[in-house]
C-alpha cells in the first residue's frame, strides 16, 4: 500500500521591482539538504546557486525567469520561502561594538521585512536637455557574473553590468530599445557619455580600457604607501623620483601582461591618479607609509 501524499500549501507575494504576483510553496526536505550542503562549503557561488535551485523548485507561477529578476527580488523571495518553510522568526546573537563582548539576542520577524522604495526613486537618468536613459535593475545573472568570475576578467564585468542595465535611450522625437542594439553599439554609446554629461564646471573623461583603469586604480595604492615610507625616512627627491618612475613602469608592465593597454597609464587613471596618491599629504595611503 503506497504511503499518503502530503499536501503542500501555496502562498503569494508581490515582486518589489515590478509589482508582479508570484505563487510559491515552502521548500521540502530534499531542497533543504541542497542548501545545507552548500552552506557547509562556505563558498558564496555554491550558496547562491543553491538558492536559485531551491527557488526554481518552489515557485509555482509559470514563466518566471529567476536569472533575469533583480537581486533584491531574489532576496525577498528567499526570505518569504524560508519564512514559510522553517518559521517566521529567527534569533540572532549580536555582539556589542563598544566592548566586543556583550552578547544581545535579537528576534527578527521575517514576515515584517519589506522592500521600500523612496518616493523620489526613478529609473530615468537625464543626460542632458535632450537625451535620457531608462534603466532596469541589474539581474541575478549579472550579479553572479560580476562577483564570482575568477581572475582579473571580473574587473571588466563592472561595465558589462552598466551596459546591460540600459533598457532604453530616448529623446522627445525618437527612442532606441537596448534589446535591439548590439553590445558593441551600447559600449560605444557609454564611452561617449562624457561628452553629453560635461558642462562649464564638470568634464568627465572616458576610457574603454577597463582592465587598465581598474588595475591602475588598485595598484597605485601599494606604491603610495612605499612613497610615504620613503618620505618619512627623509630620503632625497632624486630617490623619490626614481621610485615613482620605476613604480609606474612596473604597474604598466604587469597590467599589460594581464590584458590592459599600456598607454592607459599615461592618462588620468594612470599618471594622474598615481602621483596624486603617492605625493599628496592628504592621501591616506601616503600618510600610512609615512608614519
Amino acid at each position: 500500500m503506497p504511503l499518503p501524499k502530503i499536501n503542500t500549501p501555496t502562498y503569494e507575494l508581490t515582486l518589489p521591482s515590478n509589482g508582479k504576483k508570484i505563487k510559491y510553496r515552502p521548500f521540502l526536505v530534499r531542497e533543504e539538504k541542497i542548501l545545507i550542503m552548500a552552506l557547509e562549503t562556505e563558498d558564496q557561488k555554491q550558496i547562491t546557486s543553491a538558492i536559485i535551485q531551491i527557488l526554481t523548485a518552489c515557485i509555482m507561477t509559470r514563466g518566471v525567469k529567476l536569472n533575469e529578476l533583480a537581486t533584491f527580488d531574489i532576496e525577498y523571495l528567499f526570505l518569504n520561502v524560508r519564512s514559510k518553510s522553517v518559521g517566521e522568526t529567527i534569533s540572532l546573537n549580536l555582539i556589542c561594538p563598544d566592548d566586543e563582548k556583550t552578547s544581545v539576542e535579537v528576534s527578527i520577524d521575517l514576515d515584517s521585512i519589506k522592500v521600500k522604495k523612496d518616493k523620489s526613486h526613478t529609473n530615468i537618468v537625464k543626460l542632458d536637455d535632450n537625451l535620457s536613459l531608462k534603466l532596469k535593475y541589474p539581474s541575478m545573472k549579472q550579479f553572479i557574473e560580476s562577483n564570482f568570475e575568477a581572475g582579473v576578467e571580473s574587473v571588466s564585468n563592472t561595465m558589462d553590468v552598466v551596459i546591460s542595465s540600459i533598457d532604453m535611450i530616448y529623446n522627445e522625437e525618437e527612442s532606441w530599445n537596448a534589446s535591439e542594439s548590439t553590445k558593441k553599439e551600447l559600449e560605444d554609446f557609454v564611452d561617449q557619455l562624457s561628452k553629453s554629461m560635461s558642462n562649464d564646471y564638470f568634464i568627465p573623461f572616458s576610457n574603454s580600457d577597463r582592465h587598465g583603469v581598474e588595475m591602475g586604480g588598485a595598484m597605485k595604492n601599494i606604491y603610495a604607501v612605499i612613497s610615504g615610507y620613503f618620505h618619512g625616512k627623509g630620503v632625497g627627491e632624486n630617490t623619490i623620483g626614481l621610485l615613482l618612475t620605476k613604480s609606474l613602469e612596473e604597474i604598466s608592465i604587469y597590467s599589460h601582461a594581464r590584458g590592459a593597454n599600456a598607454s592607459t597609464f599615461l592618462g588620468l587613471s594612470g599618471v594622474g591618479d598615481f602621483f596624486s596618491t603617492a605625493l599628496s599629504e592628504h592621501s591616506r595611503n601616503y600618510q600610512f607609509g609615512k608614519f
